[in-house]
Formats: structure tokens, sequence, C-alpha cells
């Protein structure tokens, strides 16, 4: 329905989310990404550069986390272990 509508719109596909403090370097494209977490602050900033941006208008897009993304372990011991 999106897709057939006259709107203007754009998807936004994010990675697993993960706290970072801040945003940082973090990558947006309309075709596949190799990055595996987006920090919430990322995916934030994406969003706001999004609703000035027409660039990917009437597209679906990923964002990842290039730059302090922690790696799956970290991830895993963080969500079931409750540390850092």
């Amino acid at each position: 329905m999106l897709r057939a509508s006259d709107l203007d719109w754009t998807v936004i596909r994010s990675a697993g989310l993960f706290e970072a403090g801040q945003v940082s370097s973090y990558q947006v494209s309309d075709g596949p990404l190799d990055g595996v977490f987006t920090s919430r602050e990322d995916l934030a900033a994406c969003l706001l550069e999004q609703a000035r941006d027409s660039r990917f208008v009437r597209k679906t897009i990923e964002v990842t986390t290039s730059e302090g993304a922690p790696t799956l372990w970290q991830m895993i011991r963080r969500e079931a272990f409750k540390k850092s």
C-alpha cells in the first residue's frame, strides 16, 4: 500500500539497537549494509536527517553504526548478564 501511494515516504531499517551515549559515524544505504548493530542515537540522527533530505524518498534504506558498535559477544553478555 505504501509503495502504491502518492505520499513521500522513506522506510528506515536498523540493525540490532544498542545504547551509545552519542551520535557517531553511521552508514546509510538503499542497498545492504554489513553492520550488525545500530546505536539508538545514530538511528535518531538518521530519522531527523531523512526528514530534511529527499535522496531516499520512496525508498527503503538501512542504517548501521560503523564506529564503536559492540561485538555480538558483548551484546549477548550485556543483555544476558546486564554488564557493560
